[in-house]
């Protein structure tokens, strides 16, 4: 029997629907399997006091509701959820019509309103709310006109008006908790399943990460290999520049398995280990002093990777070009969020650039240039340079 309910209320879902699909079909067919309970009570409650004209209009009623599991079948879930109100208020209106105030068939546009606003009351079904209400004002509006103006084709006795407003408010009553259970529990079961779902996301995204992880770990380690064998210093110099580049991308895939969000890097973090590994990879870390003047800020994954690149770049240019017998490298690093743009400066204390290279910093042609304004251009940034006791950097992009 469970088995059989289950199966009519899960009429039109399908494991390849969204969730909310899924729980909308679901709660439209549970609240129409109520409202043919309650049309099989109210026909044998009509019929046990004689108002066979009422019952015809439960049977019509009866008949009609079905169809909506059969739109739900269709996947038409927002045509049957006007089906059903479309009926219900309709039915109820001919039953105002037919025995007025003193009925209190007036007591079911509570449960049917509450209902209306459980089902619709999303960004996504927010229009059909709207029109649905109006039809709903449209329909109260009418039956106030019919008790004011007495459009009742029925006289009730005491005898009557007592039986009819026993059942209606009894009836009413109950199916208005049933409905409300319905949609809570329904809303809950939903919440569980989008729960799991991203539950199990975030296990395979950590899993992607940590594949990704390992693939350019292997690839570094071939480098290091080549590196090894080679004989040729600017083959070496190249070699490390492109590993150093692939590790800072293996960075924030590690430090994305390593903290508790996954979709937002701790970029505070991550510009600390990275400064960290790349002096030890170059050898450099008793000749450079880097200090990192930091705000938390967290990037997405789309963010962080061309901004770790372009801080790469930035460190080992500045150890390969700004430094002076002297005088110790020093490269100062600054990150912050203003209005929801980040903020990133890098400045060391070098001989910088010639004025014609700034005037022309877009036409200068190598490697690490191409990459900064290509990495600039892939998150929408806008970056600058200038000289200021040496190069200073700027790079200004959205967070969000």
């Amino acid at each position: 029997m469970r088995k059989k309910f289950e199966r009519i209320i899960n009429i039109g879902t399908n494991s390849s629907f969204l969730p909310s699909e899924i729980n909308l079909a679901r709660k439209m067919n549970l609240i129409s399997f109520v409202s043919i309970a309650n049309m099989l009570v109210a026909t044998v409650f009509f019929i046990l006091i004689e108002q066979y004209s009422i019952v015809y209009a439960c049977v019509s009623s009866f008949f009609l509701i079905p169809f909506v599991f059969i739109l739900n079948s269709f996947k038409k879930y927002i045509l049957s959820i006007y089906l059903y109100y479309f009926i219900s208020f309709a039915f109820f209106l001919f039953l105002n019509f037919a025995w007025g105030i003193d009925s209190y068939i007036f007591l079911w546009f509570f449960p049917l309103i509450i209902s209306m606003v459980q089902l619709l009351a999303k960004k996504e079904t927010i229009n059909h709310l709207v029109i649905l209400s109006a039809f709903t004002l449209s329909v109260l509006i009418t039956t106030s006109i019919s008790y004011k103006y007495q459009f009742f084709e029925i006289v009730l006795n005491e005898d009557l008006i007592k039986k009819l407003f026993e059942f209606n408010l009894i009836l009413s009553f109950t199916s208005t908790i049933v409905i409300i259970a319905i949609i809570a529990f329904e809303n809950n079961s939903q919440e569980k399943k989008i729960k799991n779902m991203l539950i199990e996301k975030e296990i395979l995204l950590a899993e992607v990460f940590h594949r990704v992880k390992n693939n350019l770990n292997i690839i570094t380690s071939l480098i290091n290999l080549k590196k090894n064998i080679s004989e040729s210093e600017e083959v070496k110099n190249a070699l490390e520049e492109c590993k150093n580049r692939i590790f800072s991308m293996a960075l924030v895939h590690n430090n994305l398995i390593t903290q508790n969000e996954i979709i937002r890097l701790d970029f505070k973090e991550y510009i600390k280990k990275l400064v960290h590994e790349i002096t030890v990879s170059l050898g450099v870390e008793e000749k450079v002093e880097i200090v990192l003047l930091a705000e938390d800020v967290h990037l997405e994954l789309t963010n962080s990777i061309p901004c770790g690149l372009i801080l790469n770049e930035l460190i080992s240019n500045s150890y390969k070009y700004a430094q002076i017998e002297t005088q110790k490298l020093q490269i100062l690093i600054k990150l912050n969020i203003q209005n929801d743009f980040v903020e990133l400066e890098v400045q060391d204390n070098g001989p910088g650039l010639s004025d014609e290279m700034i005037n022309n910093i877009d036409s200068i042609d190598s490697l690490g240039m191409e990459l900064i304004k290509s990495l600039s251009d892939q998150i929408n940034g806008i970056y600058s340079f200038q000289n200021k006791n040496g190069l200073v950097f700027k790079l200004k992009f959205d967070s969000k």
